[in-house]
């Protein structure tokens, strides 16, 4: 809603159908909802569509190894002066927590993944601090530049 309030035509996608179902009946006449995986917008026909990519918290349910290729492919969806912001919990293992996977990213293996994306671009990462009152956790933001 925050892009859409700044005029932005948005796309927002989620794999939770009742997620979906949720946010249409309050905000269906100006987002675009879309239901389906993140392998599934691979595969959308999306090249060059998008001015700004906004992964919050988001891909950190996708495994380390899958990153790379999922990452790849998003970046082709960014026009040429596009901007994705991505953020992880930060650490350098995965793990399952209550029934759902976490994949953690520290510098370390940020900097692993990107040789694996053959896409040119230019980075920034930062850590800030979770701002829940009940969280003691560390993020690790990145901003990627095409």
């Amino acid at each position: 809603m925050y892009f859409a309030s700044l005029d932005y035509q948005v796309t927002a996608i989620d794999g939770s159908r009742k997620l979906i179902d949720w946010a249409k009946s309050h905000y269906d006449d100006v987002i675009d909802w879309r239901c389906m995986t993140f392998k599934q917008t691979l595969f959308q026909g999306w090249c060059k569509c998008f001015t700004g990519i906004w992964a919050c918290a988001s891909l950190l349910h996708v495994p380390y190894t899958e990153l790379p290729e999922l990452i790849e492919g998003l970046l082709d969806m960014l026009t040429d002066d596009g901007v994705f912001y991505v953020s992880f919990k930060y650490g350098n293992s995965e793990r399952v927590k209550d029934g759902r996977f976490f994949c953690d990213i520290n510098e370390v293996r940020w900097e692993t993944l990107k040789q694996k994306i053959t896409s040119e671009f230019k980075d920034q990462t930062w850590l800030t601090t979770d701002q829940r009152a009940d969280r003691n956790e560390q993020w690790f933001n990145i901003i990627i530049e095409i």
